[in-house]
């Protein structure tokens, strides 16, 4: 009985989650009609999946041209392993340090494959792009093998939303 009641809430979660995710500003009372839950019920998924880091923050979704801003891709190669060093990485992250710049950190990823990490950010320009690899290479080059920066052109999809301009894609294709 434990197990399947287990199996109800996950459920549940998900199903409030789901709802999060499609949109974030809806209120308590929209996604308990959606789901077909009381909004008691709702706020109590929301507040425990809060409480447990499941969900980290809410955010808008601004277009490229909107916010003034280029997302761009710094793909990390380092000449360690990570362990060599997570204590220096965790301790900058969270003393913010890169808040020096002007850049918007979207998101940072330790990755397996080609490249160890990732970092997703917004910036004015591709010199402030530059900038912030330069950053990276001054505060962690005994680290880094290489730092590729990419640029990118059109968001076709951005936090799981179409762009509402998809059309506009076809500008930068030649026939």
């Amino acid at each position: 009985m434990v197990k399947s009641s287990n199996k109800k809430i996950e459920a549940d979660k998900k199903r409030v989650m789901q709802q999060l995710i499609e949109n974030s500003r809806q209120n308590i009372q929209e996604i308990a009609k959606k789901v077909g839950f009381s909004r008691q019920k709702v706020w109590k998924i929301i507040k425990e999946l809060e409480k447990d880091n499941t969900i980290w923050g809410y955010n808008a979704i601004i277009g490229e041209k909107a916010g003034e801003r280029t997302t761009y891709f710094a793909l990390v190669k380092l000449k360690t392993p990570i362990f060599d060093y997570i204590d220096t990485i965790i301790k900058r992250v969270k003393e913010k340090q890169i808040s020096k710049l002007d850049i918007r950190i979207k998101g940072t990823y330790y990755l397996n494959g080609v490249y160890d990490g990732i970092s997703i950010f917004t910036a004015k320009n591709i010199i402030e792009a530059k900038i912030f690899s330069s950053y990276l290479q001054k505060h962690y080059g005994d680290y880094i093998e290489r730092i590729d920066i990419l640029e990118t052109i059109f968001p076709l999809v951005k936090c799981g939303k179409i762009n509402p301009k998809l059309d506009q894609l076809k500008k930068f294709v030649i026939e």
